[in-house]
């Protein structure tokens, strides 16, 4: 599943340039300063693809489960890689948030919870959606920062439908409701998952710069503060009682 998530940020890279969305101001310069070409991107892709296919067909010959819905996640797995800009391009008809919290939030871990237990839990949802959710904010950020030159360039996401301060609104929940499902769960479960709570300053800051209009580096703050948020929640997972 990696190698598909990887696959699909190249496709993001390798589409995002063809339909002229990437110029000299996007984070992703590869192709626009021909530091590989289109063709040498596709390559990679096929090769990421075919490597994920791969290691999928090692995981399902040792795997003890039906493999039925194995291979049904895993190919929607690679489907949901590609179709972001890919295909239908679903970044471009404001349905790349849904996509990526469906998974981040859902696939993955129903993914890798299925390999390990043979078995689907709703509840098991629950744990995915604090960084799948911070996960959405760093798409969501991007596409806040990126509104007009979007919007000039034929996109229509999420931000374009909300405007800029709406936008903002539904940043900030994205970066604070994980901290409410982290309470809950703490409280079910261990105090221990309450260690990311110590990010909520930084999540502040970040959603307060976004309303002044502060946005060159949303994106790249909001992945900070998801590694950290990531790393302290895995800490509270795994020194549960």
């Amino acid at each position: 599943m990696e190698e598909a998530i990887l696959a699909g940020n190249l496709v993001n890279t390798y589409y995002d340039f063809a339909n002229g969305f990437d110029t000299e101001d996007s984070d992703d310069k590869t192709l626009v300063k021909k530091e590989l070409s289109p063709n040498e991107i596709a390559a990679c892709i096929a090769e990421l693809y075919f490597l994920g296919i791969v290691s999928f067909a090692a995981v399902y010959l040792r795997a003890d489960v039906n493999s039925a819905p194995l291979v049904a996640l895993f190919l929607s797995g690679v489907l949901s890689s590609f179709i972001y800009t890919g295909g239908i391009g679903l970044k471009y008809i404001a349905f790349g948030d849904v996509l990526i919290l469906l998974t981040f939030g859902v696939l993955t871990t129903v993914f890798a919870y299925f390999i390990q237990t043979g078995e689907v839990s709703v509840n098991i949802i629950g744990y995915a959606l604090p960084l799948a959710l911070n996960t959405e904010a760093i798409l969501h950020g991007n596409n806040t920062r990126d509104l007009e030159s979007d919007r000039s360039a034929g996109a229509v996401t999420l931000a374009i439908l909300l405007g800029k301060q709406y936008a903002c609104v539904l940043y900030c929940l994205l970066l604070m409701i994980p901290y409410a499902v982290l309470g809950i769960l703490a409280l079910s479960s261990s105090w221990t998952l309450f260690l990311p709570l110590v990010t909520v300053p930084l999540a502040v800051r970040l959603s307060s710069q976004c309303f002044r209009g502060d946005l060159v580096m949303i994106p790249q703050k909001t992945a900070q503060l998801n590694l950290l948020f990531g790393l302290l929640y895995l800490t509270g997972l795994m020194t549960a009682a």
